[in-house]
């Protein structure tokens, strides 16, 4: 096995990253809209 480059690695955790931005964010949603099930914006402050 080739061993890998800085930039080849790079290359790959950034190309991650592009799949694994959107599942993040929509867990994230899905996790601060539980929290925040049944309260009001006035008692966030």
């Amino acid at each position: 096995m080739k061993k890998k480059t800085r930039q080849e690695i790079q290359e790959v955790a950034s190309e991650l990253d592009k799949f694994a931005e959107p599942f993040a964010q929509k867990r994230m949603n899905n996790a601060i809209g539980s929290a925040l099930t049944g309260q009001r914006v006035d008692d966030l402050s």
